[in-house]
């Protein structure tokens, strides 16, 4: 009973930690593209009309790789799985090499999976393991990994993956914070 309150924990908690490690990462790599100036200036999005043109543009070219990409974003902040996962699905055929489309397929797999689907739980950890071949020390993708290895019921590997990816993200910070008391947690 308590290791099932646990891992119910580790669940709910790990579909929230996966957010804020990668809200995290797209902060940081938003900043560093448009640098504090830009990003002050810039209008606010409306993220229907932003997703409503890129569905025209694929509409248009259906191959375009990094339309996808961006639609595989989209849909995922606005939490349309089924289109997030033909996205991804998408981005791979043309590029199965994409560390972004790995991740971001194995995000819809873990968030929409039955629970005890280890069909499903195994996909997603194919697909994470691809994108680490790219990125292997990527903190959301190795957070991901450790998720997912809870549902296979490897504890020890998940232990080796979160504190990997912990080694990557800055001291301090909540996400540090987050994986740390992850750690405690599994460990105890």
């Amino acid at each position: 009973p308590v290791f099932i309150g646990f891992l119910g924990t580790v669940i709910i908690a790990g579909a929230v930690g996966m957010h804020q490690l990668v809200q995290w990462k797209l902060e940081r790599q938003q900043f560093a593209e448009a640098g504090a100036e830009g990003a002050a200036t810039m209008p606010p999005i409306n993220p229907a009309e932003m997703v409503a043109r890129l569905e025209e543009r694929l509409k248009n070219n259906p191959n375009d790789l990094q339309g996808q990409l961006m639609a595989g974003r989209s849909y995922v902040a606005l939490e349309r799985w089924e289109d997030a996962g033909k996205a991804w699905r998408k981005a791979l055929e043309l590029d199965p090499r994409s560390h972004a489309a790995h991740y971001g397929l194995a995000e819809v797999l873990i968030r929409t999976a039955e629970p005890g689907n280890r069909l499903v739980y195994q996909e997603a950890l194919d697909h994470l393991d691809k994108a680490l071949i790219n990125v292997p020390q990527d903190p959301s993708v190795l957070w991901a990994k450790g998720v997912v290895l809870i549902h296979l019921e490897r504890y020890t590997e998940a232990d080796e993956a979160w504190t990997e990816a912990y080694k990557y993200i800055p001291p301090q910070t909540e996400s540090a914070e987050f994986v740390k008391k992850a750690l405690q947690d599994l460990r105890s």
